[in-house]
């Protein structure tokens, strides 16, 4: 994404930088949609449809980055499992948590999804190579 942000601000690549620096990752995701928005519209709702498995897989990033993990015991099958547990606090619910059973296989496809959403972004940023802003 941010590759992506800085070929569209168009600026030198410092400048780029000091633009970018500290958007979250939800404020590249909306500076480079108004880009593309602006600069590109013919490829508006292609990159659209891009940014929707990107959010997806910031999501169960997020999911992995911000929950704590440890293993434990399954009851019905009896063997170790991964368990992830999440805590959160929120003024109208509280201190709530909840627990997932996840394995390896689950992780290995969060993983292979945010792959092939940054490859989808990252080929989406070469197609525009040579392309002229606002003439598509």
């Amino acid at each position: 994404m941010i590759e992506l942000t800085h070929r569209l601000l168009g600026l030198e690549e410092d400048l780029a930088k000091m633009v970018t620096a500290e958007l979250s990752f939800r404020g590249l995701q909306n500076l480079s949609s108004s880009l593309v928005e602006e600069r590109h519209p013919a490829r508006f709702n292609e990159f659209r449809e891009i940014l929707k498995c990107v959010e997806n897989s910031e999501a169960k990033r997020n999911v992995i980055s911000h929950s704590r993990w440890g293993m434990g015991m399954c009851r019905t099958r009896n063997e170790r499992v991964t368990v992830r547990t999440k805590y959160s606090a929120k003024q109208t619910k509280g201190l709530d948590f909840s627990r997932e059973e996840m394995t390896l296989q689950d992780l290995r496809a969060i993983s292979g999804e945010i792959s092939i959403a940054a490859y989808d972004v990252e080929v989406f940023c070469s197609s525009l190579e040579g392309s002229d802003s606002t003439d598509d």
